[in-house]
């Protein structure tokens, strides 16, 4: 009966590698997995990929997302999410006179917090496949990765990693971020993808147990990516950009133990409530200047605060 038993569990999984893969089918697949008639392998070679970090013999999740067409050809495109615990591998498939196929794959990274989202946005004359997840953080702070793909010769190829959002409130002044996707372009033989970045800085946890309790600024612009066609990766374009990439990779991060460089980054901001005794930020910048009586590039602030009339 074992034997029996396995040469159907083969005989199912050599036919399902060569029906047509839908969404129907996968699930079907994952039910089967699940139950026990298939085990995790043949599970993946009835779809025709290598398992990886996915193990669906005890529980993988089956959704799918209408993407419309990827490609140029007639037919239709359709991703399909796996999921097994905290990582998701996005499928795309292609369907003509209901004949559907494999066209290519894509795993997300870890997803602790919530399971890897994948968005399609059309832009610039093209279709680009966003995946964002929601990795391990920490205490009082979380970044959010966002990775771009297009398809390049039936595969994903990944073309940009930003941050999508997070926050910090554990420095003095705490922070909130988010970067929201504005439009694709292209100029003569470059194309460029724009995003809006936007920090709101406020009071937080690291104000010594200060008792006050602000919004204080935020900070707004237009960065850009560009390539030249033909090349692969988008890379920062200070030229586009309406922030530094220095601002960008320190404030749009994990990063802010470097208080030097913080304060440095943000002097417009604090020379502006120092110069101005009728601030109402200013208590909140005292008890600061009050704490941080070693960082250099907090001087020329405290010289401000101490001669404002």
């Amino acid at each position: 009966m074992r034997f029996l038993a396995a040469l159907i569990a083969m005989w199912f999984a050599t036919a399902a590698s060569g029906q047509n893969l839908t969404f129907e089918s996968i699930s079907e697949l994952a039910r089967k997995t699940a139950a026990g008639s298939l085990t995790n392998e043949q599970f993946w070679d009835a779809i025709g990929i290598v398992p990886g970090l996915f193990y669906c013999s005890h529980d993988c999740a089956v959704s799918r997302q209408d993407v419309g067409r990827f490609g140029s050809d007639a037919g239709q495109d359709e991703l399909v999410k796996i999921i097994q615990q905290d990582y998701s591998r996005f499928l795309l498939l292609h369907s003509v006179n209901d004949a559907s196929t494999l066209v290519a794959y894509v795993d997300a990274g870890e997803s602790r917090y919530n399971p890897a989202e994948a968005k399609t946005i059309l832009s610039g004359g093209k279709l680009w496949l966003q995946i964002k997840t929601y990795p391990r953080g920490g205490t009082g702070l979380a970044l959010f990765p966002s990775d771009w793909y297009e398809l390049y010769q039936n595969r994903f190829r990944r073309v940009l990693s930003i941050p999508s959002e997070g926050h910090m409130v554990n420095g003095d002044p705490a922070r909130g971020f988010e970067i929201r996707f504005l439009r694709g372009e292209t100029a003569g033989e470059i194309e460029m993808l724009k995003f809006v970045y936007s920090v709101d800085f406020f009071s937080g946890s690291g104000s010594g147990g200060a008792s006050i309790d602000i919004d204080l600024w935020q900070n707004e612009g237009v960065v850009t990516f560009s390539r030249p066609k033909g090349q692969a990766v988008f890379e920062f374009d200070p030229r586009r950009s309406e922030m530094s990439k220095e601002f960008v990779d320190f404030i749009f991060s994990y990063e802010g133990a470097d208080e030097f460089k913080f304060y440095r980054l943000l002097s417009e901001h604090l020379l502006e409530i120092a110069r101005n005794p009728r601030d109402r930020r200013r208590e909140w910048l005292r008890q600061l200047l009050d704490r941080e009586t070693s960082v250099p590039s907090l001087e020329p602030v405290r010289k401000a605060f101490a001669n404002a009339r």
